[in-house]
Formats: structure tokens, sequence, C-alpha cells
């Protein structure tokens, strides 16, 4: 689903997170199914090294907007990701970034 996301800071763990937000997340069926599937598949997949961890998902006051709150990806942690993503399957990817 689209949005936009945001660097936060949890009030209550002070751990640095990111926040995805995403607007009228269900204002018709493709938007609705859009979200709903994201949300399934990022807490079934959670546990993935290659999938970022869906911390929370918050309803907005309004009843139309979600928050998807996520771990934090920090600028080197992205750039090692993409680089693996690169090198593709099968490889080791590892060497180089220990």
């Amino acid at each position: 689903a689209y949005g936009i996301v945001w660097k936060a800071i949890d009030r209550q763990t002070g751990e640095v997170v990111a926040v995805k937000k995403i607007f009228d997340a269900f204002r018709n069926q493709t938007d609705a199914q859009r979200t709903f599937r994201e949300i399934l598949f990022l807490q079934e997949f959670g546990n993935h090294p290659n999938i970022i961890k869906l911390l929370n998902v918050i309803r907005a006051a309004n009843d139309k907007d979600i928050y998807l709150v996520f771990e934090y990806m920090g600028k080197v942690q992205c750039q090692v990701h993409w680089e693996m993503i690169k090198l593709g399957p099968g490889l080791d990817t590892r060497k180089g970034w220990d």
C-alpha cells in the first residue's frame, strides 16, 4: 500500500522506529485489499532476515488512516541490504560485510 514513512522514536521504549502512514487505507475495495495483504504478509514473514519487521499496526483517530510501525533500518543497513539484493541468490553475500 502507498504511504509516507517517517523516522520516529517510540515514546514507551525510546527505540528508533520507522512509521508508515497509509492514507485512507480502506477508501475502496482495491486499497483495502492491498493494505490488508501488506499487513498479512509482513506479519507472516516478519522473522525472515530480508524482510523488515512490522512491530505494530495502529488505527488513526479518523478511522481512515493506518500507521504501520517498523523496526528502523539505518542508512548503512539499507545500503548493505540493497547490495545483497543486487548480488542475487546463491552468492555468499556476507563476504566483505563482516
